[in-house]
Parts: C-alpha cells; sequence; structure tokens
C-alpha cells in the first residue's frame, strides 16, 4: 500500500484555482452544479473510496464517473489519499475536502463581482442540496413502505426569520455551532452500527415581498403530527 504523497500533477489543479485571481471558492462551487457530482462529494466525504466504489454505490459505470471525479478533484474538492496495488492494477482511493467560501485580498469592485457570483452559485448548490433531500425523503417512505416496519419519523422545520447585515455573522455562528454540536453526539459507524440520518439546513434570503410563513412537523409518540400558520410578519 502506498500513501499518496500530494505532488506531481495530482496536486496541481488546487493550485491552478488558487492563481487565477483568488477564484477557487467559484470554481469549486461551479464544479458542484451537477448534480452527480453533489452526490459523489458526498460519498468521499463519507470515507475514502475508488471512484469503482463509488459508481458500485450509485449503480452507475465507472466510465460515467471519471470526468466528474477529475473536476472534483481539479478543484481541490476531493484529492487522493492513497493508492494501492491489486492484480497488477493501481486503486486509487480519493476523499472529500471540506467546501470553505472565505475573503480573499481585492479590490472593491472585483470583491463587489465576486460576492455576487458567490452569491449566486451558493444558491445554485443550496437548491441542489435541498433537492438531496427531497430523495432522501422519498427514499426512506419507499423503503419503509416496502419492508413494512416501524421507523423514526424525521423532524422538519421551515421558518420565516428577520435579520439585518450587522446580526448575519451572529446566525451564521449560531447555525455552525448547531452543526458542531449535532456532530458530536454522533455515533462513529467505524464502531457502532447505527442509522444514518441526513441534516440538511439552508439560510436563504427571500425577497422582501414574499409570504412570510411558519411551518413545522413535530413528531410525538402516536405519530406525526403536522401543523402550518402564516406569521404576522
Amino acid at each position: 500500500m502506498t500513501r499518496a504523497k500530494g505532488q506531481g500533477p495530482r496536486g496541481r489543479g488546487a493550485r491552478g484555482a488558487g492563481r487565477a485571481g483568488g477564484s477557487a471558492e467559484l470554481a469549486r462551487l461551479q464544479a458542484l452544479a451537477h448534480p452527480l457530482r453533489v452526490r459523489l462529494f458526498e460519498l468521499f466525504a463519507r470515507a475514502p473510496r475508488t471512484t469503482k466504489q463509488a459508481a458500485e454505490h450509485l449503480g452507475l459505470p465507472p466510465t460515467r464517473l471519471y470526468h466528474h471525479v477529475a473536476a472534483l478533484e481539479r478543484v481541490g474538492l476531493v484529492r487522493l489519499t492513497e493508492t494501492r496495488r491489486k492484480r497488477g492494477t493501481i486503486e486509487k482511493y480519493f476523499e472529500a475536502v471540506p467546501l470553505r467560501v472565505g475573503a480573499t485580498t481585492a479590490s472593491a469592485p472585483a470583491m463587489s463581482r465576486r460576492r455576487n457570483q458567490l452569491a449566486t452559485d451558493a444558491l445554485m448548490l443550496t437548491a441542489l442540496l435541498l433537492e438531496r433531500a427531497r430523495e432522501d425523503c422519498l427514499s426512506a417512505r419507499a423503503i419503509r413502505r416496502r419492508r413494512r416496519e416501524r421507523a423514526a419519523a424525521p423532524t422538519a422545520a421551515r421558518v420565516s426569520y428577520h435579520f439585518d447585515a450587522a446580526r448575519l455573522p451572529r446566525v451564521r455562528r449560531a447555525v455552525m455551532a448547531l452543526v458542531k454540536r449535532l456532530r458530536a453526539l454522533s455515533i462513529d459507524p467505524r464502531t457502532r452500527a447505527a442509522p444514518r440520518w441526513m441534516f440538511t439546513l439552508a439560510l436563504v434570503p427571500t425577497p422582501a415581498d414574499a409570504p412570510p410563513s411558519v411551518s413545522r412537523v413535530s413528531v410525538r409518540r402516536a405519530g406525526v403530527a403536522a401543523a402550518s400558520r402564516r406569521s404576522s410578519g
């Protein structure tokens, strides 16, 4: 078994993106514009695996995934972690790199344009992730009906809030603190078997004239009770 060093051609993608006027974040968001790449990114985030293993999980031929994996690697969203020799071939294992979007030094006009483009692409990525959450819900429903077994019901909420620009940093810190608290409660799947839950969260600005609404789904022992009401704004 040989560990990858991250040198040579494999290490040039992320560096190349960094040289292009600080456009690495845009390149990563744009690389995730394809729904299949979002699914690949999720798979590589769970555990290092080969493209062939990812293809088997998705039920697709590996030849359909090679250029998608290469695109993710090129912008630094996945990286080669190790290579293994197997029956005269080289197996390449990839893992996901956390997606981070931050500010870089640039002129004020250039920074403004870049932030606008980042926001636009981030909204596109958010829509893709929410579509993946929809697929997760439909898949879980189909499995539950097919197996005719009882399973824990999901918890969901859609709530409208009002924040000004000054409070947004505090709001984002609160959101990330929640994510970290949930991660601390998660069981390591390598040491103990437990059902896998997907948590999808989106804080999205909406037009001022959009009707504010609040909907919640609460879980009770007797079943799932849904309630919705229109807020006063």
